[in-house]
Formats: structure tokens, C-alpha cells, sequence
């Protein structure tokens, strides 16, 4: 199941990421900016028309047709509302960014919603029946269909256009992929007290997405509101690659581990496999992310071109809060497990509160370098904010927390001295060559590391990658 899940979004991530190389030498920076203006609008609805039902099906121990159809008829109902709002109120949103042609990507954008009561739905089934290993192989034959379509659409010239027409492509397909995979129909049925329960739950979580959305990317809307079309298309294309392996881990790794703690919720080893869980995420994810900061400006120049010399800073300093973002992600879906979503709403709304104030003085200040400096002072405290109080609620003491991560972080570290020496022998060298012989020493290095200080882990995490899919439906 996690062999399967990983390996399908580790091809489609690189899938994804070069159709980002091909497509910022094709397209103009504002086309990214634009879309990312638009995308910024879409994961906020999206969130308010899933109303937490996928994770309210995953998180219960029974699930019955009523409730599954009741759900899907109140959340169609939601989606007409929202999509007949989003015709009228498109104006007034490019109005906020000070960009007419936002409107028309917002109209067309907003039909997408009609199709979600469809994948939230036959999602939570199939993440209920712990058959992850289906979404993931649905989930990597539509993003790579939206990869050839969005790279064909721009060699034709239509410029944002493909880039919106390749996730609205993507976003339909899953939808009827799934709902044919998880053999599962609406009835015409609708029974209030079955959809309250799920309701209640998926409001607290809807909630905390709501607020982690909006601190999480305000940044964004922030550059895109204050300092443009064009810089926030830079800042995008940056934030894209920096993120690239912690919108990985969010989509396979936390997709696995939340039903797993759902179902262990009341095990007297929940804290255990949470505790584990960290450990095997900090020992990937690290080097990946640490290591990205240290090579950005040959990253940049080699992928994108002299032209994106300006998203360096940005891809450096992003490279480090996605690492940050990355282990603190799992917390919440511990809390969720337990039925403490509530535990995250605060966190969001004293990040969100703290973020957004702290982002849009940083734009009045520094501009872009006012945010990155925001991102990099604020993103490390909200992520020990996070331990402490997960550590607080499951009564674990954070000095064992910190003493089970001690290796991947000595781990990281010592890589990241050896790489940054290299690249400083290395000044001189062209790029390419700098760069490929700095990921080399780099992953040797860290390989080395981790069979010395945190070798039974290594070992544990290689075992479960190699365990056989098994549909325990």
C-alpha cells in the first residue's frame, strides 16, 4: 500500500516537475502568476464545498449507504450554490488583485466544483477500505494526462489557458476514475440524521483547513495583491519546486498514515506509531528539502534559465519552511485521528493571525525579501508551537519526541556542511557539473549517515516500502 502510493506520486511528481522545466521556457511569468491567483481562490472553495466529509468517512468506524448519499446530495446542493455565486462574484475577486483578465479564469475555474461531491465521496470510501494504492494509481494517470496537455496547449500558443484547462481536464477524470473504482452510486435518498454526525466532524475539520489555507498561502496572496502579477509569478514558480516534495508527502504519506492512526486511535501504541511515523518523514524529507536550499541557484539556472535568476532567494528560503511545514503536517493529522480537530483550529488561527500580519508588513518593508524573512523566523516557531502541544494533548514528553528525531537531524546537518563546502570548491565550474557532483556527495554522504546513526529506522522504513498492497476492505 505505501510502496504503491509512494512510488506513484514519486513518478508523478517528477512528471510534474518537468512540465514545470518545459513549461516556464514556453510561458510568461504573469501566466504563472495568474493562474496562481486563480488556483489561491479554488483551494479555498474547494475546502468549504468538501465540508471535511472525506476525512469525517475515513475517521469513522462504520460507514452506511444512507450516510454516503445523504453526504453526496448535501454537498451537490453546496457545489450548484457555489458555482452559480462564482459567476457573479468573479469580478469583485480580480478586483481584489487588481487583474481583469482573473475574471473569465474564474468563471471557467469554478465549474470544477460541480464534479467534487463525486471525489470527496468515493475518495473517503476507498481511503475507508484502506485501498490507497487505487487513488494513487488514478490520481498519477490524470496528473500525467494534465502534464500532456497542459505542455501540447502551450506549444499552441494559449498561453494560461493550458495551464488551466490541464487541471480542469485532471480534476473531471479523477473524479469519474474514482467513483467507478470505489463501485459506489448515490441513492435518492436523503436522511438528515445520518449526515449530521459527519457534518458536526467535518465542519471542525473544514474549519482548521480553512485557517491553515489561509496562513499557509497568504503569502501568496499577499505578493500577488501588493506586489504584482509578475513577481508573484516568479515567487510561484519557486514556491512550486520548493514544495514539490512536501505536496509529495501530503498527498501519499499523510493519505496512508491518517487512516492507519484513525483506525489505532484508541491502541496504547497510538503514540508509538505516531512517534515512528515522524522519524521515517524526518529521515526522507530533510536532506531533500535542506539539500534543495543549499544547490537553488544552480537548480534555477540549469531548469529554468537565466531569465528565473530572481526566484533564487525565494527557492531557498521556501526549501527550508517546506521542510519545517512538512514535519509539523503530520501533528494535525494525529489530533484529527483522535477527534481533536480542534487542537488545529487554534494553531491556524494564531499562525494565520501572526502570518498575515507579519506577510503584509514584510511586503510594505522589504517586498519579496520581506517575505521570506517572515516565512523563515515564523515557520520554525509554529512548527515547535506544533510539538508542544500535540506532545501536551497525548500526554507524550517532548524530549522523547526530539530524542527519536535526533538522528535524521544530525544526519541533515552533517550533510548540508559537506555540500555547502563542495559548492565552495566548486564556485567556478559550470552549473550543471556543480550541481550534479553536489547531489551526488550530498546522497552519498547522508546514506552513509543514516546507516550509522539511524540504521534500525532505515531499516524499518525499507520493510514497509516493500510490503505487498492488500485491500483489507
Amino acid at each position: 500500500m505505501v510502496g504503491w502510493t509512494g512510488l506513484s506520486k514519486v513518478i508523478g511528481q517528477v512528471a510534474t516537475f518537468g512540465t514545470t522545466i518545459l513549461l516556464v521556457r514556453m510561458l510568461d511569468k504573469d501566466d504563472f502568476g495568474l493562474f496562481a491567483m486563480a488556483l489561491l481562490y479554488t483551494w479555498v472553495i474547494d475546502n468549504i464545498t468538501d465540508f471535511g466529509f472525506q476525512s469525517a468517512i475515513i475517521q469513522r468506524k462504520d460507514i452506511d449507504e444512507d450516510s454516503l448519499s445523504s453526504c453526496f446530495w448535501f454537498l451537490s446542493v453546496v457545489s450548484l450554490a457555489i458555482v452559480a455565486l462564482n459567476q457573479l462574484v468573479a469580478p469583485w475577486i480580480a478586483g481584489i488583485f487588481a487583474e481583469e483578465r482573473l475574471t473569465g479564469i474564474v468563471r471557467q475555474i469554478s465549474w470544477i466544483f460541480l464534479i467534487i461531491p463525486l471525489t470527496v465521496i468515493s475518495s473517503g470510501i476507498l481511503s475507508w477500505r484502506l485501498r490507497l494504492d487505487v487513488i494513487a494509481k488514478a490520481e498519477l494517470g490524470t496528473g500525467l494526462l494534465r502534464c500532456a496537455t497542459s505542455i501540447a496547449l502551450a506549444l499552441a500558443g494559449m498561453g494560461v489557458l493550458s495551464l488551466l484547462y490541464g487541471y480542469l481536464l485532471e480534476r473531471a477524470l479523477l473524479a469519474f476514475v474514482l467513483t467507478y473504482a470505489a463501485r459506489w452510486k448515490p441513492r435518492p435518498r436523503f436522511v438528515y440524521q445520518s449526515v449530521k454526525p459527519l457534518i458536526t466532524f467535518g465542519l471542525n475539520i473544514t474549519a482548521g483547513r480553512l485557517l491553515w489555507l489561509g496562513y499557509s498561502k497568504m503569502d501568496t496572496f499577499v505578493v500577488g495583491r501588493f506586489l504584482g502579477v509578475e513577481i508573484l509569478g516568479v515567487y510561484s514558480v519557486a514556491s512550486q519546486i520548493a514544495m514539490a516534495f512536501s505536496q509529495f508527502v501530503s498527498a501519499a504519506y499523510y493519505r496512508v498514515i491518517f487512516p492507519v492512526l484513525s483506525k489505532s486511535q484508541h491502541s496504547p501504541h497510538f503514540n508509538e506509531i505516531l512517534l515512528k511515523s515522524s522519524v521515517y518523514l524526518s529521515i526522507v524529507a530533510l536532506p531533500v528539502m535542506v539539500g534543495m536550499a543549499v544547490v537553488a541557484p544552480d537548480i534555477v539556472l540549469v531548469f529554468l534559465g537565466d531569465k528565473w535568476r530572481d526566484a533564487i532567494p525565494a527557492l531557498q528560503v521556501l526549501s527550508i519552511v517546506a521542510a519545517t511545514l512538512t514535519l509539523s503536517g503530520l501533528l494535525p493529522q494525529a489530533m484529527n485521528a483522535i477527534g481533536r480537530a480542534d487542537i488545529s483550529i487554534w494553531i491556524n488561527i494564531t499562525s494565520l493571525v501572526v502570518f498575515g500580519v507579519g506577510f503584509y508588513f514584510g511586503a510594505q518593508w522589504q517586498g519579496i525579501s520581506g517575505i521570506l524573512i517572515v516565512w523563515i523566523v515564523l515557520a520554525p516557531l509554529r512548527y515547535v508551537a506544533s510539538v508542544y502541544t500535540a506532545c501536551l494533548v497525548l500526554e507524550m514528553p517532548v524530549t522523547e519526541y526530539l530524542k527519536q528525531h535526533r538522528g535524521s537531524f544530525m544526519a541533515t546537518v552533517i550533510m548540508l556542511a559537506v555540500v555547502m563546502i563542495a559548492a565552495e570548491i566548486t564556485g567556478d565550474w559550470p552549473a550543471e557539473s556543480r550541481l550534479f557532483l553536489c547531489v551526488v556527495i550530498g546522497a552519498s554522504v547522508y546514506a552513509a549517515l543514516s546507516i550509522l546513526i539511524t540504521r534500525q529506522p532505515c531499516l524499518e522504513l525499507l520493510a514497509m516500502l516493500k510490503t505487498p498492497t492488500r485491500d483489507t476492505a
